[in-house]
């Protein structure tokens, strides 16, 4: 606690005093520049690269030379950065227009990182998008939004078919609710390429995630699910899988959409736990 009060002082001190945007050296070696407006900034520096309870390192010791990582939802780069030092290749989608020039910025401290700036969905065309609130949760909408804009939407598939020699391995989503139509429009390169996808996929107030709908797809396509849970704040986080009835139930940031290639791995370090014992 003594060292979380400490960070989060030295974030107000750069934001209020010095009136700058603090940067921090991510864990993989590349500098991300927080922007001192953004809440989720400030937690990746309070937390030094740790917002996500440890899934930001097990998700890129998946990762290899030549793979591609397919960041959706990117926001200001932090998954982004934090691979590329790890990947051939990263295609950062971001239709949020507050968020793309702090995106492009980072962007270009990475080296190999594609900006694309458009919301991930199950079709091609163009939907209404919610800025309503802060950029780090807007999302598409089909209702008129006290404020919206239109936006360019684009499948996993479509880009991939258009993506020469691509070597897709790992994927996140972080979309405020759509994760599970950006799976269904990527089917067909899950399938051909069994990416890790890391998941936010909140149930909150939403519709259309569920949870019987992410396992009769993760079943159908051979993957299996797994998290870092805890019960509480002063819990260190253990990884489980999860079963249907454990999601949304119990405390978790991430969801791991894992294919069976990586079972033995996720197998290894969950040694037979389950969600069951973090149910809040």
């Amino acid at each position: 606690m003594a060292r979380w009060a400490w960070r989060y002082g030295r974030w107000q001190f750069i934001k209020r005093v010095l009136k700058k945007d603090p940067r921090l050296v991510l864990p993989t070696g590349k500098s991300i520049v927080l922007p001192r407006t953004s809440g989720s900034a400030a937690e990746v520096f309070v937390t030094k690269a740790d917002i996500d309870w440890g899934s930001e390192v097990r998700f890129s010791s998946a990762a290899g030379p030549n793979d591609d990582f397919l960041d959706i939802g990117s926001h200001i780069g932090y998954y982004a950065l934090y691979l590329s030092p790890l990947v051939g290749r990263v295609f950062a989608f971001e239709p949020d227009p507050r968020n793309l020039a702090a995106l492009t910025a980072n962007a270009a401290r990475g080296g190999n990182i594609t900006v694309v700036g458009k919301a991930v969905t199950d079709t091609v065309g163009a939907q209404r998008f919610d800025v309503s609130n802060n950029s780090a949760v807007s999302h598409l909408t089909s209702s008129d939004a006290a404020a919206a804009v239109d936006v360019q939407t684009i499948t996993i598939d479509a880009f991939v078919k258009a993506l020469p020699d691509a070597n897709i391995r790992l994927i996140k989503i972080d979309i405020e609710g759509h994760d599970l139509n950006a799976v269904k429009g990527g089917l067909e390169t899950i399938r051909a390429h069994q990416p890790l996808i890391l998941s936010e996929f909140s149930t909150e107030g939403l519709d259309i995630n569920t949870p019987g709908e992410l396992t009769r797809l993760c079943d159908d396509l051979r993957y299996r699910i797994f998290a870092y849970t805890r019960r509480s704040d002063r819990q260190t986080p253990h990884l489980r899988e999860l079963a249907e009835a454990d999601i949304g139930r119990i405390w978790a940031k991430m969801l791991f959409l894992a294919p069976q290639r990586l079972w033995p791995a996720f197998e290894n370090e969950t040694d037979g736990r389950s969600g069951r014992d973090d149910r809040c």
